[in-house]
């Protein structure tokens, strides 16, 4: 994150996080414990099978998340719905900031040119990016 603020092209502030299985999985296991460089935190289908305390995990998130689950994703067992549930269950429970929107028929790589694109889970969640996004960065 530092490095990219000093480059030619960079912004002065806290940046915002958006990432896709894996990277999803790192923005929401490391972005979100760094409160004063990230507002938050925007996962597609993350990895999340590394996260084995999931209640003791989400009691240390600090930036918002929102994160979108497709309802059928198996793969690799790495983004399973169980594990997003579980989750957003434990946030719900302990009112930490962690949003989780699934879709169901829906498997995992769900974006354009994704090897399971779905159309209308993919601009469901492409809108509430764009409208997150815009919420952090008016914080």
């Amino acid at each position: 994150i530092l490095q990219a603020q000093n480059m030619p092209h960079g912004l002065p502030g806290k940046v915002s996080l958006v990432g896709f299985s894996l990277g999803g999985g790192m923005s929401l296991a490391w972005g979100t414990q760094l409160p004063d460089l990230v507002t938050g935190a925007v996962v597609w289908y993350p990895l999340t099978s590394i996260l084995h305390d999931v209640p003791g995990f989400v009691s240390r998130l600090k930036t918002p998340v929102l994160m979108f689950a497709g309802e059928s994703d198996t793969y690799k067992s790495c983004c399973l719905i169980e594990t997003a549930r579980a989750l957003a269950s434990a946030a719900n429970q302990s009112g930490q900031p962690l949003e989780l929107v699934t879709y169901p028929n829906t498997e995992h790589d769900f974006v354009v040119g994704g090897a399971h694109y779905n159309s209308q889970s993919y601009s469901d969640a492409f809108n509430r990016t764009a409208v997150r996004l815009k919420q952090y960065f008016a914080e």
